[in-house]
């Protein structure tokens, strides 16, 4: 398995490289930089004791007359001597055409009869007005090397020739600078090796130090790794001990995650002993569940058979409704056969009366037959009243 610490220890190992090599990048263009403003400022030293030793009244009379008067020659050969006596390239004076702003050389300081020597009022090819514009207000003024293809790598100095107070021209001097990186590279080879040799015990060290201190501080990462897949199997007592046995020093968030795993695999324990007895009860319910259910099952079976035998009863008594309609039918039939025997008998009383006038015998033979009518009447009363009940 790969470590959290070996991943972070390389990272930082391959960061350090990069900065390693940033700084020596850095170191070499710096310690070009120091070589060149080093020959800049020897260069500036050189002008300087150059324009002091030029007669500011001499040049003056050559600014009066810009031809190649007695004047001209003689500033010309001083400038060839302290050429030659200080090992530059280039001993000139410049002059300024303020409205064109362009820069044009006065007096070339090479010797007399060198081919290579100027004309008075030669336009420059790499000196700008920006270069020599600070020069007139006095101060001195240097660029960055030249890489000519013609006179070679070259840094060029400008300094003011001033006449008391006044700035009366412009000295410029030009110092060979082919061996800045030669320079540059000397010095770094003597350092370098060095700086490299150090910087790799450092970066050992360093990387070896946070590797052990990430190894030991994330240790607890590994446990809780550890029972986090513990958790996954369903081992929540091997997990909770393993993190029970976690011991994490200080308070960064380390801890917290530990702590708060610790506090996870509590409260899961808790909810999963929970939803056991929650099963459990849930198995006694559905046992009791089923009893009921049995119990209800049996009560049922009674209630069918209750109906069954109210539905028995019930056509007995529809048969018993059936014999009692018909018993009503034959007492409406025997009403109506009486209702129309009292009608006769009432149509007979109507004649009987209408023959009692006629004599006393027939009333009595007519009494006679209402009482044996009347004895009729009775006895079917009498049976009329048993059939009923």
């Amino acid at each position: 398995m790969n470590k959290l610490s070996t991943k972070i220890g390389f990272v930082l190992l391959t960061g350090m490289i990069i900065t390693l090599i940033g700084s020596l990048i850095l170191m070499y263009k710096s310690t070009n930089d120091t070589v060149e403003k080093t020959i800049a400022m020897s260069s500036l030293d050189i002008a300087s004791n150059i324009s002091q030793g030029i007669n500011p009244t001499s040049y003056a009379d050559f600014l009066s007359n810009q031809s190649e008067t007695s004047t001209y020659w003689e500033i010309r050969e001083q400038l060839d001597d302290y050429r030659q006596k200080t090992g530059a390239l280039y001993v000139y004076t410049l002059g300024i055409n303020e409205n064109s702003e362009k820069i044009h050389i006065l007096i070339d300081g090479m010797g007399k009869g060198n081919k290579k020597a100027s004309p008075i009022l030669t336009p420059t090819t790499a000196t700008s007005f920006q270069d020599v514009e600070s020069v007139m207000k006095g101060k001195a003024s240097t660029t960055s090397i030249v890489h000519d293809p013609e006179y070679g790598d070259y840094l060029s100095v400008f300094v003011p020739i001033k006449n008391g107070n006044e700035v009366i021209g412009i000295l410029g001097v030009d110092i060979d600078a082919s061996k800045v990186d030669a320079t540059a590279s000397k010095v770094l080879g003597g350092i370098l090796p060095l700086t490299i040799i150090i910087n790799v015990i450092l970066m050992a060290i360093v990387v070896g130090a946070l590797i052990w201190f990430l190894t030991k501080k994330l240790s607890p990462l590994l446990k809780v790794s550890l029972a986090a897949k513990e958790i996954s199997n369903g081992d929540l007592l091997t997990a909770n001990k393993l993190i029970s046995n976690t011991r994490v020093k200080g308070n960064d968030e380390i801890k917290v995650l530990v702590k708060s795993f610790e506090e996870m695999i509590t409260n899961t324990t808790l909810i999963v002993n929970s939803m056991k007895s929650s099963s459990f009860q849930l198995m006694e319910s559905s046992s009791d569940i089923e009893h009921k259910i049995k119990e209800m099952d049996t009560s049922t079976q009674y209630i069918v058979n209750g109906i069954q035998q109210v539905a028995g009863a019930a056509e007995v008594q529809l048969h018993r409704s059936e014999e009692s309609s018909r018993v009503i039918e034959e007492m409406t039939i025997g009403i109506q056969r009486i209702a129309e025997a009292s009608s006769e008998v009432s149509e007979q009383t109507n004649h009987v009366s209408t023959r009692m006038s006629i004599g006393n015998e027939d009333i009595n033979e007519l009494s006679n037959q209402i009482l044996q009518v009347k004895d009729a009447n009775k006895f079917k009363n009498k049976e009329f009243g048993r059939s009923s009940k």
